[in-house]
Protein backbone atom coordinates (compact mmCIF):
# COMPACT_ATOMS: atom_id res chain seq x y z
CA UNK A 1 0.00 0.00 0.00
CA UNK A 2 1.32 3.31 -0.74
CA UNK A 3 1.92 6.37 1.22
CA UNK A 4 -1.34 8.16 2.86
CA UNK A 5 -2.07 12.11 1.95
CA UNK A 6 -3.53 14.12 4.50
CA UNK A 7 -5.42 16.51 2.54
CA UNK A 8 -6.86 18.20 5.25
CA UNK A 9 -10.46 19.13 3.10
CA UNK A 10 -13.08 20.55 5.11
CA UNK A 11 -16.62 19.37 4.44
CA UNK A 12 -19.86 20.45 3.05
CA UNK A 13 -18.36 23.25 0.70
CA UNK A 14 -20.02 24.72 -2.74
CA UNK A 15 -17.53 25.49 -5.48
CA UNK A 16 -17.57 27.30 -8.80
CA UNK A 17 -15.67 25.95 -11.12
CA UNK A 18 -15.52 27.92 -14.53
CA UNK A 19 -13.24 28.01 -17.86
CA UNK A 20 -12.98 31.35 -19.96
CA UNK A 21 -14.12 29.50 -23.89
CA UNK A 22 -11.87 30.44 -26.23
CA UNK A 23 -9.08 32.56 -24.30
CA UNK A 24 -6.43 29.96 -25.05
CA UNK A 25 -6.86 30.84 -29.02
CA UNK A 26 -7.63 34.29 -28.11
CA UNK A 27 -4.29 34.41 -26.41
CA UNK A 28 -2.37 32.84 -29.51
CA UNK A 29 -4.29 35.48 -31.76
CA UNK A 30 -3.75 38.14 -29.87
CA UNK A 31 -0.26 37.74 -28.88
CA UNK A 32 1.35 40.98 -31.07
CA UNK A 33 -1.64 43.20 -30.16
CA UNK A 34 -0.47 46.48 -28.09
CA UNK A 35 -3.10 48.98 -26.66
CA UNK A 36 -1.99 51.69 -29.11
CA UNK A 37 -3.08 49.09 -31.92
CA UNK A 38 -5.22 51.26 -34.24
CA UNK A 39 -8.78 49.54 -35.42
CA UNK A 40 -11.20 47.73 -33.76
CA UNK A 41 -12.04 47.49 -30.61
CA UNK A 42 -8.83 46.75 -27.61
CA UNK A 43 -9.95 45.57 -24.52
CA UNK A 44 -7.58 45.98 -21.88
CA UNK A 45 -7.63 42.55 -20.39
CA UNK A 46 -5.19 42.74 -17.77
CA UNK A 47 -6.96 46.21 -16.35
CA UNK A 48 -9.91 44.18 -16.20
CA UNK A 49 -7.96 41.32 -13.99
CA UNK A 50 -6.28 43.85 -12.35
CA UNK A 51 -9.81 45.80 -11.39
CA UNK A 52 -11.56 42.49 -10.38
CA UNK A 53 -8.79 40.87 -7.83
CA UNK A 54 -8.30 44.31 -6.16
CA UNK A 55 -12.38 44.13 -6.17
CA UNK A 56 -12.48 40.68 -4.94
CA UNK A 57 -9.56 41.51 -2.43
CA UNK A 58 -8.94 39.28 0.55
CA UNK A 59 -10.74 41.46 2.82
CA UNK A 60 -13.79 41.79 0.54
CA UNK A 61 -13.40 37.69 0.38
CA UNK A 62 -13.51 37.36 3.71
CA UNK A 63 -16.99 39.70 4.21
CA UNK A 64 -18.46 37.50 1.88
CA UNK A 65 -17.37 34.20 2.82
CA UNK A 66 -16.07 32.89 -0.19
CA UNK A 67 -12.05 32.19 -1.83
CA UNK A 68 -11.38 32.74 -5.05
CA UNK A 69 -8.70 32.22 -7.47
CA UNK A 70 -8.05 33.08 -11.02
CA UNK A 71 -5.26 31.56 -12.83
CA UNK A 72 -5.05 31.64 -16.55
CA UNK A 73 -8.41 30.51 -17.89
CA UNK A 74 -9.63 29.12 -15.00
CA UNK A 75 -11.73 30.60 -12.26
CA UNK A 76 -12.16 28.71 -8.86
CA UNK A 77 -14.86 30.57 -6.45
CA UNK A 78 -15.19 28.25 -3.14
CA UNK A 79 -17.14 28.70 0.20
CA UNK A 80 -19.22 26.75 3.15
CA UNK A 81 -22.60 26.23 2.35
CA UNK A 82 -24.06 28.59 4.22
CA UNK A 83 -22.51 31.38 2.14
CA UNK A 84 -23.98 29.51 -1.14
CA UNK A 85 -25.53 33.13 -2.42
CA UNK A 86 -22.10 34.66 -2.57
CA UNK A 87 -21.16 32.06 -4.88
CA UNK A 88 -24.06 33.67 -7.28
CA UNK A 89 -23.21 36.67 -6.50
CA UNK A 90 -20.00 36.59 -7.91
CA UNK A 91 -21.06 34.25 -10.59
CA UNK A 92 -23.14 36.93 -11.86
CA UNK A 93 -20.61 39.75 -12.09
CA UNK A 94 -17.31 37.23 -13.41
CA UNK A 95 -20.36 36.33 -16.22
CA UNK A 96 -21.10 40.11 -16.86
CA UNK A 97 -16.97 41.23 -17.01
CA UNK A 98 -16.19 38.26 -19.42
CA UNK A 99 -19.50 38.88 -21.53
CA UNK A 100 -18.27 42.89 -21.67
CA UNK A 101 -14.79 41.13 -23.10
CA UNK A 102 -16.25 39.22 -25.33
CA UNK A 103 -15.69 35.97 -23.93
CA UNK A 104 -18.00 33.26 -22.63
CA UNK A 105 -18.14 31.50 -19.58
CA UNK A 106 -18.84 27.42 -19.19
CA UNK A 107 -18.84 26.18 -15.81
CA UNK A 108 -20.37 23.86 -13.24
CA UNK A 109 -21.03 23.99 -8.93
CA UNK A 110 -21.00 21.07 -7.02
CA UNK A 111 -20.92 20.23 -3.23
CA UNK A 112 -18.06 18.37 -1.38
CA UNK A 113 -14.98 18.36 0.75
CA UNK A 114 -12.69 20.69 -0.62
CA UNK A 115 -8.81 22.40 0.99
CA UNK A 116 -8.50 26.07 -0.41
CA UNK A 117 -5.94 28.44 0.87
CA UNK A 118 -3.64 29.63 -1.72
CA UNK A 119 -3.64 26.04 -3.63
CA UNK A 120 -7.35 24.31 -3.97
CA UNK A 121 -7.64 20.47 -4.61
CA UNK A 122 -10.99 18.31 -3.18
CA UNK A 123 -13.70 15.93 -4.67
CA UNK A 124 -16.06 18.81 -5.01
CA UNK A 125 -13.41 20.37 -7.32
CA UNK A 126 -12.70 17.22 -9.23
CA UNK A 127 -16.56 16.66 -10.05
CA UNK A 128 -16.83 20.08 -11.26
CA UNK A 129 -13.63 20.04 -13.69
CA UNK A 130 -14.55 16.63 -15.16
CA UNK A 131 -17.98 17.76 -15.04
CA UNK A 132 -17.36 21.26 -17.22
CA UNK A 133 -15.12 19.44 -19.55
CA UNK A 134 -17.43 16.27 -20.35
CA UNK A 135 -21.28 17.83 -19.52
CA UNK A 136 -21.83 21.53 -19.76
CA UNK A 137 -21.00 21.94 -23.39
CA UNK A 138 -22.41 25.26 -24.08
CA UNK A 139 -21.52 28.57 -22.31
CA UNK A 140 -23.50 28.01 -19.37
CA UNK A 141 -23.35 27.06 -15.69
CA UNK A 142 -24.72 23.96 -14.63
CA UNK A 143 -25.32 22.06 -10.91
CA UNK A 144 -26.54 19.05 -10.04
CA UNK A 145 -30.64 18.63 -9.19
CA UNK A 146 -29.52 16.87 -5.53
CA UNK A 147 -27.08 20.09 -5.31
CA UNK A 148 -30.01 22.43 -5.74
CA UNK A 149 -32.26 20.51 -3.53
CA UNK A 150 -29.37 20.28 -0.38
CA UNK A 151 -28.56 23.87 -0.78
CA UNK A 152 -30.53 27.27 0.66
CA UNK A 153 -30.02 29.25 -2.37
CA UNK A 154 -31.97 32.82 -1.51
CA UNK A 155 -35.00 32.77 -4.34
CA UNK A 156 -33.16 36.32 -5.59
CA UNK A 157 -30.82 33.25 -7.42
CA UNK A 158 -32.83 30.10 -6.93
CA UNK A 159 -35.41 31.60 -9.53
CA UNK A 160 -32.96 31.40 -11.96
CA UNK A 161 -31.91 27.58 -11.52
CA UNK A 162 -34.04 25.76 -14.53
CA UNK A 163 -33.90 22.49 -16.27
CA UNK A 164 -31.19 21.53 -18.23
CA UNK A 165 -31.04 19.05 -21.02
CA UNK A 166 -28.90 16.67 -19.36
CA UNK A 167 -30.40 14.21 -17.02
CA UNK A 168 -30.57 15.00 -13.37
CA UNK A 169 -28.82 18.35 -14.19
CA UNK A 170 -30.07 21.92 -13.67
CA UNK A 171 -28.36 25.34 -15.21
CA UNK A 172 -28.55 28.82 -13.92
CA UNK A 173 -29.75 31.34 -16.48
CA UNK A 174 -27.90 34.35 -15.91
CA UNK A 175 -28.82 36.52 -18.80
CA UNK A 176 -32.65 36.42 -17.31
CA UNK A 177 -31.12 37.12 -13.47
CA UNK A 178 -28.90 40.36 -15.24
CA UNK A 179 -32.12 41.76 -17.54
CA UNK A 180 -34.53 41.44 -14.61
CA UNK A 181 -31.96 43.12 -12.22
CA UNK A 182 -31.56 45.97 -15.03
CA UNK A 183 -35.79 46.10 -14.60
CA UNK A 184 -36.09 45.88 -11.10
CA UNK A 185 -34.24 48.86 -11.15
CA UNK A 186 -35.86 50.76 -13.58
CA UNK A 187 -32.34 50.89 -15.76
CA UNK A 188 -31.20 50.61 -18.81
CA UNK A 189 -30.11 47.30 -20.59
CA UNK A 190 -30.12 48.21 -24.61
CA UNK A 191 -25.96 48.73 -23.82
CA UNK A 192 -25.49 45.60 -22.08
CA UNK A 193 -27.67 44.01 -24.78
CA UNK A 194 -25.75 46.16 -27.70
CA UNK A 195 -22.10 44.76 -26.58
CA UNK A 196 -23.44 40.91 -25.36
CA UNK A 197 -25.53 40.61 -29.06
CA UNK A 198 -22.15 41.90 -31.08
CA UNK A 199 -20.18 40.12 -28.44
CA UNK A 200 -22.18 36.58 -29.84
CA UNK A 201 -22.43 37.90 -33.53
CA UNK A 202 -18.92 38.17 -34.24
CA UNK A 203 -17.72 34.99 -32.58
CA UNK A 204 -20.18 33.26 -34.88
CA UNK A 205 -19.24 34.87 -37.22
CA UNK A 206 -15.34 34.71 -36.95
CA UNK A 207 -15.10 31.21 -35.65
CA UNK A 208 -14.98 28.49 -38.86
CA UNK A 209 -15.46 25.12 -36.51
CA UNK A 210 -18.98 23.98 -36.79
CA UNK A 211 -18.84 23.05 -32.80
CA UNK A 212 -17.72 26.35 -32.31
CA UNK A 213 -20.35 27.87 -33.96
CA UNK A 214 -23.15 25.44 -32.34
CA UNK A 215 -22.43 27.41 -29.04
CA UNK A 216 -22.36 30.93 -30.12
CA UNK A 217 -25.99 29.88 -31.71
CA UNK A 218 -26.95 28.71 -28.60
CA UNK A 219 -25.95 31.03 -26.64
CA UNK A 220 -27.89 33.65 -29.57
CA UNK A 221 -31.09 31.81 -28.48
CA UNK A 222 -30.71 31.88 -25.05
CA UNK A 223 -29.89 35.90 -25.35
CA UNK A 224 -32.91 35.95 -27.97
CA UNK A 225 -35.13 34.42 -25.52
CA UNK A 226 -34.49 36.86 -23.50
CA UNK A 227 -34.80 39.69 -25.22
CA UNK A 228 -38.31 38.35 -26.01
CA UNK A 229 -39.01 37.88 -22.47
CA UNK A 230 -37.86 41.66 -21.76
CA UNK A 231 -39.44 42.79 -25.01
CA UNK A 232 -42.09 45.54 -23.23
CA UNK A 233 -39.53 46.65 -20.92
CA UNK A 234 -37.20 47.77 -23.17
CA UNK A 235 -39.94 49.37 -25.91
CA UNK A 236 -40.91 51.58 -23.14
CA UNK A 237 -37.56 52.19 -22.14
CA UNK A 238 -36.51 53.64 -25.20
CA UNK A 239 -39.74 55.47 -25.91
CA UNK A 240 -39.23 57.07 -23.17
CA UNK A 241 -35.56 57.56 -23.11
CA UNK A 242 -33.00 58.83 -25.72
CA UNK A 243 -30.70 55.34 -26.73
CA UNK A 244 -28.63 54.78 -29.56
CA UNK A 245 -26.90 51.44 -30.50
CA UNK A 246 -25.07 50.22 -34.04
CA UNK A 247 -26.38 46.56 -33.59
CA UNK A 248 -27.63 47.20 -37.36
CA UNK A 249 -24.51 48.26 -38.37
CA UNK A 250 -24.54 51.97 -38.09
CA UNK A 251 -25.53 53.77 -35.07
CA UNK A 252 -29.03 54.37 -35.04
CA UNK A 253 -31.86 55.70 -32.04
CA UNK A 254 -33.57 52.84 -30.55
CA UNK A 255 -37.39 53.32 -31.08
CA UNK A 256 -38.02 49.22 -30.06
CA UNK A 257 -36.45 46.13 -29.16
CA UNK A 258 -36.94 44.52 -32.52
CA UNK A 259 -32.79 45.75 -33.92
CA UNK A 260 -31.39 43.41 -31.32
CA UNK A 261 -34.41 40.74 -32.26
CA UNK A 262 -33.30 40.65 -35.65
CA UNK A 263 -29.67 40.79 -35.16
CA UNK A 264 -29.81 37.30 -32.58
CA UNK A 265 -32.12 35.73 -35.12
CA UNK A 266 -30.03 35.54 -37.98
CA UNK A 267 -27.41 33.81 -35.86
CA UNK A 268 -29.89 31.70 -35.18
CA UNK A 269 -31.34 30.90 -37.83
CA UNK A 270 -27.96 30.83 -39.87
CA UNK A 271 -28.43 33.57 -41.80
CA UNK A 272 -26.54 36.36 -43.18
CA UNK A 273 -24.90 38.74 -40.26
CA UNK A 274 -25.24 42.27 -40.35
Amino acid sequence: MGDKLFLNMKEDHVVLFADILGFSEAVKKNESVTIHDKGGIIVNFPRIYQIFVETYSKEYQEHLGIKLLWVSDSVIVSAPIANVDAIFFVLNDFTNQMYCSGLPLRGVITVGKLYHEDNVWGPALVEAVEDEKNRAKYPRVILKKEYVDKLSINPQYRQYIVESDIEDYCQYEFLDQNMDDFKNRGADMTASLSVYSQFVGRQYKENPLPSVKEKYKWLAKKLLDAVNRHSTYIDEYVSANERWSTISGEAERLTSHIPFKVYLEKIVQDGVMP
